[in-house]
Parts: C-alpha cells; structure tokens; sequence
C-alpha cells in the first residue's frame, strides 16, 4: 500500500503573510497550520503549539498513541503539507506502521469534509513534484478524476473555458 503524507490544497482562511518590498516579513500558512493542528487534536492526538519554520512556513509536533509526528505547512501559490511519523520503532523493527495510515485515512477523511479546504491532492515525496492531479485519500492509487491540482494564473484556463 502507498501512503501519501504530503498534500497540496488551497484553502479560504486568512494567509497572514506580512511583506515588505524587498522580503517576507511572515511567511503565510500559520492559520491553516493552526486549523490542521486542530484537526489532529480532534482525532485525539496531543498537539503542540504552532511554531515558524523560518523561510519553510509553519510547523508543529504532536502525538497520537505511540507515535511521534511532525507537519509542515508552506504557502507556494497553494498549501503544501508535509506529515512525518518520527517514531523509530517502525524504522527499526520493520514497515507495520499500520497506526500511522489509520491516523492518515482519519485525517485524510476530516480534511476532506472541513469546508475551509478545496481541491486536497494527496502525494509521495517521489510524486510531488509530478503533473499527475493527486490521488483523493492518502493511501490509495490516483484516480482518474482526484483533485484539482493547484493551477498557477498563468496555467489556469480562460474564464469560460
């Protein structure tokens, strides 16, 4: 099975990216860092707080029964997420990480019915940086028609079109 830990969406909550004319002053993402770090919380993981992953975006760290996790949200045009299980046991004792892809499919679910998410692509790291669409759920293969992948304005299709 394929588990696909990053995602791409975009979102209708504030970026709060502060600009001056030459640099960020802050990066955009910490609400939707917040909203996911809530999510989790709501799947009964203990979170902590929102902190700035410098010029990366916003991070947290959180627990969900034995594992150690870590997300990463960075504002490119859309949201990228980026969800790690830190935990070494899998690593060490073999690939049964069968918490972790229930934690996923869980928060896959959540992020798909929470009205503040739009067009949710599930990746792999090797698939990210792909033209494929992104599958619709975080295990799972592609489908068809999954997501709409985030266009950039100069790809986006006329209005009308």
């Amino acid at each position: 099975m394929t588990l696909r830990t990053y995602a791409e969406f975009t979102s209708d909550l504030p970026t709060e990216q502060i600009e001056s004319e030459t640099d960020f002053v802050q990066l955009g993402g910490r609400p939707v860092a917040a909203a996911l770090s809530s999510i989790f919380a709501g799947l009964g993981c203990q979170v902590r707080a929102v902190e700035s992953a410098a010029h990366r975006g916003w991070d947290f760290r959180f627990r969900c029964g034995k594992l150690r996790l870590w997300c990463q949200v960075s504002l490119i045009e859309g949201y990228l997420v980026i969800i790690q299980d830190l935990s070494a046991r899998w690593r060490i004792f073999g690939g049964d990480h069968r918490d972790f892809v229930e934690l996923m499919s869980r928060f896959g679910d959540a992020l798909a019915a929470d009205p503040r998410f739009h067009d949710v692509g599930w990746f792999h790291e090797d698939e990210i940086l792909s033209e494929r669409a992104g599958a619709n759920r975080p295990s799972g293969a592609f489908s068809d028609i999954p997501c709409v992948r985030l266009q950039t304005v100069d790809d986006a299709p006329p209005a009308g079109a």
